[in-house]
């Protein structure tokens, strides 16, 4: 993604895998899906993560769970700053990655 504007993406396809985790600060029915990213070695490594938006029943996964996450991109406000996240999401378990890192 090249802007910054979420709403720029309203409507289109994402498709990521990673690992779950909850931020404490949000509602229930959010979670963010993560990767670690490596510039140099495993001391630089920082997270990257896009909020995903449960809908319906869906349960909220536990954390660490490994997932490959599709749905479609929306524009919502979370901790006062308006984020793309990914809405009405497919969650599909899977194995953690033999290399878990994005380079």
């Amino acid at each position: 993604m090249s802007t910054p504007e979420p709403d720029a993406y309203t409507g289109q396809t994402i498709k990521v895998s990673g690992f779950v985790t909850h931020i404490p600060t949000w509602p229930d029915d959010f979670f963010m899906i993560s990767r670690f990213v490596l510039t140099c070695c495993a001391a630089d490594a920082y997270p990257v993560g896009l909020p995903v938006r449960l809908t319906g029943d869906t349960p909220r996964p536990q954390p660490d769970t490994w997932l490959e996450v599709s749905g479609t991109a929306a524009t919502e406000t979370l901790d006062n700053k308006r984020q793309l996240v990914i809405g009405a999401p497919t969650l599909t378990e899977i194995p953690e990655p033999r290399n878990p890192y994005e380079y």
